[in-house]
């Protein structure tokens, strides 16, 4: 019963140290997933830490959608960040740095300018 405990003693510990570590998303310079989803005309509100952020056209798609990406805000009107065009299977990065708030974050949503009545799926990226 002595060798049990101190084979398991030191498992315990390393166990728990890296259960202490925090876990981290992507190395600094590579993109982290956000999500995606499937937009006619406005897509839901992403949170985002600053940074680039990168709208993506699933490759599935089957047009180049016209689109604006925006700032919520609840308590003022939204921020116009930019506006951009992409085909199936092509990103575009918008640097939103400038639009965080209090909290550190900005929430983030795309409203699409053209082909509003057909779902185009969109993938996030921070």
């Amino acid at each position: 019963m002595n060798k049990f405990k101190r084979l398991l003693l030191p498992v315990t510990i390393v166990f728990a140290m890296s259960a202490a570590v925090p876990s981290v998303s992507a190395a600094p310079g590579q993109w982290d997933y956000i999500g995606e989803e499937s937009v006619k005309k406005y897509g839901n509100t992403w949170d985002s830490g600053g940074g680039n952020w990168k709208v993506s056209s699933d490759r599935y798609n089957t047009v180049c959608v016209n689109f604006e990406l925006w700032e919520y805000d609840p308590y003022d009107p939204n921020d116009y960040i930019g506006k951009g065009t992409i085909c199936p299977g092509q990103s575009k990065v918008f640097n939103v740095s400038g639009f965080t708030d209090g909290g550190g974050q900005a929430e983030l949503f795309v409203k699409k300018t053209s082909y509003t009545s057909t779902l185009t799926r969109l993938i996030y990226h921070d």
